[in-house]
């Protein structure tokens, strides 16, 4: 089945992308995104029970936003709903504690309100990231932190202050991004979805 409309409950442009590229591939489908951030785009979760239900509360923002479009929006003819939300998680070992930033994301098909979910792979932060994370209180997220770090967020020197990267590649020296941490987690929701049976996909 063509012609499938997926709602993405994100305008972030890295977010949209990703997005974009995994649902086209795995269901044919197109990517609207729509803000559904409620004003938490400073919050940042810690663990994966906040991240995740950061998550889910965007696809329910979002559901409440399609429950109010026009009848001849767009956004009616959504057969998918998808939202995402970056977490930090702490992990204690061998007399250390480290931190990474890592990903929920969220996928429902709309006819059977069925949902699937998974996480991405997660990034090691720097030592200043998580000091200055705790010095807010998660208050603000550690991806507008790291924007607002002069220079580059890991110390690497690519001539041009970084600026063009994020900040997943300033914290693995280009080696990973946004984009990746993202497709992957969508690829391992949409299939989880799809192995179920009952849902939309193409022929």
């Amino acid at each position: 089945r063509e012609g499938m409309l997926v709602l993405l409950a994100s305008a972030d442009a890295q977010e949209v992308g990703a997005a974009q590229e995994v649902f086209a591939r795995a269901l044919m489908a197109a990517v609207l995104g729509i803000d559904a951030s409620a004003g938490d785009g400073e919050w940042q979760p810690v663990g994966h029970d906040e991240a995740l239900g950061a998550a889910l509360q965007r696809l329910e923002l979002l559901q409440l936003q399609l429950a109010r479009a026009p009848p001849d929006s767009p956004a009616r003819r959504a057969v998918y709903l998808a939202s995402s939300h970056s977490g930090l998680l702490p992990v204690s070992a061998a007399s250390e504690e480290r931190w990474y930033l890592f990903y929920w994301v969220v996928v429902q098909h709309v006819p059977t309100g069925r949902r699937a979910s998974a996480m991405s792979a997660g990034i090691e932060l720097s030592g200043s990231l998580v000091a200055r994370a705790r010095e807010t209180r998660f208050t603000r997220s550690v991806l507008a932190l790291a924007r607002a770090e002069p220079g580059c967020a890991a110390g690497v020197d690519d001539g041009a202050g970084a600026a063009h990267l994020d900040v997943q590649e300033r914290l693995t020296r280009g080696l990973m991004t946004m984009h990746a941490q993202l497709t992957e987690a969508w690829y391992s929701a949409i299939g989880a979805l799809l192995a179920g049976g009952g849902v939309d996909a193409p022929r």
